[in-house]
């Protein structure tokens, strides 16, 4: 439900403001338009022109290589299923992206709705903070962020040498993911 002042706020009449915060939140949302045009455009690029992303998952190998080479990070496991759990990643999240967008009809609806989707994962899923560090009442939720097991997998496949075999948990938390977003979002999903 709307409140009376937030429904005030939002049916009141535009009128142009001067004044210095005007300029700084014109300056504001020009550059935030700026930056979200571009994200669509790399997004709809990597859509339409897959060998574009298939050469951006070699980017990714690249990087790692850049990282064992001139940082000592080591790589203890298989190069193809480090391979394999960053394009599991990429469909997954490319997964949750169409569903977050399947009936969104705005950008900035897409924007918002990202965030509060991808934010709380950032957070929680061992991205900046431990996964450890949670309460242990919210360990089974992290553990079955699709984030989480993707960041899990690849480390434990570059840093301790993990195989397919002991990886196969987070495969099938990557994978339910996508199955299920993907499935969901195709239901969904509607030309407008």
């Amino acid at each position: 439900r709307l409140s009376p002042a937030l429904a005030a706020l939002l049916l009141r009449t535009k009128k142009e403001s001067t004044g210095p915060m005007q300029k700084f939140f014109s300056g504001f949302n020009r550059v935030f338009g700026r930056a979200t045009d571009g994200y669509v455009t790399w997004c709809d690029l990597f859509i339409r022109k897959s060998k574009l992303s298939l050469l951006f998952l070699a980017g990714v190998a690249v990087l790692a290589g850049f990282g064992v080479a001139v940082f000592g990070i080591p790589l203890r496991g298989s190069l193809l299923v480090l391979a394999l759990f960053c394009l599991m990643g990429s469909l997954c999240f490319s997964a949750v992206g169409l569903l977050i967008s399947c009936r969104v009809k705005t950008i900035e609806g897409v924007s918002g709705l990202a965030n509060v989707v991808m934010m709380p994962m950032w957070i929680a899923s061992g991205v900046f903070f431990s996964v450890s560090r949670f309460p242990d009442g919210l360990q089974p939720l992290i553990r079955a962020l699709p984030l989480t097991a993707a960041i899990d997998a690849l480390r434990a496949n570059m840093l301790e040498g993990a195989g397919l075999a002991q990886l196969a948990p987070e495969a099938g938390i990557l994978g339910a993911w996508l199955i299920v977003c993907f499935t969901v979002a195709l239901k969904l999903f509607r030309w407008s």
